[in-house]
């Protein structure tokens, strides 16, 4: 059973939906010089202000990031990069898939092409997404700058076809 609740406050969204364990953990870090672009990746299980108070202190460390890169399709992490660019006025780059040209390996040929156009890397992991998992061993692989983050996944549920936000009763 879900309870549908309207929440105003960002605050207040905190709050409700932040796990019991709401720690954050920066796991790896790797500090880059004036990044200019910065590339979002995460999993799709976060998606609350947790994500937006991390990638606006990011932004706020380095005033030289002019522009957000992220993966186009999945919701969570990757959403909420979005519309942060948005809300700053900021340069957004999309990366879609391309399953036409690479039936094979798309995800992982979407991931080069965000890291390879990025200066500095941030990656918020819930723990168990094998996808932000590969992006951080890709982000090794081409030794970029890098931001990785561990949290509980948000436990509210977003009913996008209603407008409203749902709790999770577990």
């Amino acid at each position: 059973m879900m309870r549908k609740i309207k929440l105003n406050k960002e605050f207040e969204l905190f709050k409700i939906i932040a796990p019991d364990d709401d720690a954050v953990k920066v796991i790896e870090e790797v500090i880059p010089e004036n990044p200019k672009k910065i590339a979002v990746f995460g999993s799709r299980s976060i998606f609350d202000c947790r994500v937006k108070c991390l990638v606006n202190e990011i932004l706020q460390k380095y005033k030289s990031i002019k522009t957000i890169v992220t993966s186009q399709e999945p919701r969570g992490v990757c959403e909420v990069a979005q519309s942060i660019a948005k809300e700053n006025n900021m340069i957004l780059e999309l990366h879609f898939l391309n399953t036409k040209k690479y039936a094979r390996g798309a995800f992982e040929h979407r991931s080069d092409d965000i890291i390879n156009s990025s200066d500095f890397i941030l990656l918020i992991h819930d723990g168990k997404s094998s996808g932000t998992k590969n992006e951080l061993i890709r982000t090794k692989k081409f030794k970029k700058p890098f931001k990785y983050i561990t949290m509980q996944p948000s436990n509210i549920y977003i009913d996008r076809n209603e407008g409203f936000n749902s709790l999770k009763d577990e």
